[in-house]
């Protein structure tokens, strides 16, 4: 990707990957349930775990990375290219 990236920076056209982690979803809720299910633990006390491994101490909320994925594609971002971007909290404990 990066080296795409920079063929085509100069007409203007920007390459990047947006890479989530855990968000709020439906999907992830079902991810709980199964926990909590096989654990014989609560909903709540699953999701506590969840969140607990997360340096923010809490799941992404949709309209987080929603808000990144626009301002990604907005002229705004018109300088970033070849750029992998975590959307995670922090809990990957590395850089790309």
């Amino acid at each position: 990707m990066a080296g795409v990236s920079r063929e085509v920076a100069r007409h203007n056209v920007t390459i990047n990957g947006l890479l989530p982690g855990q968000f709020n979803t439906d999907r992830i809720e079902m991810l709980i349930g199964n926990t909590a299910r096989a654990q014989n633990i609560s909903h709540d006390d699953a999701r506590a775990q969840l969140e607990e491994r997360n340096p923010t101490k809490r799941l992404g909320e949709i309209a987080e990375f929603g808000f990144a994925c626009a301002w990604l594609c907005s002229a705004h971002s018109g300088f970033v290219t070849g750029q992998n971007i975590l959307l995670d909290g922090g809990f990957y404990n590395s850089t790309l």
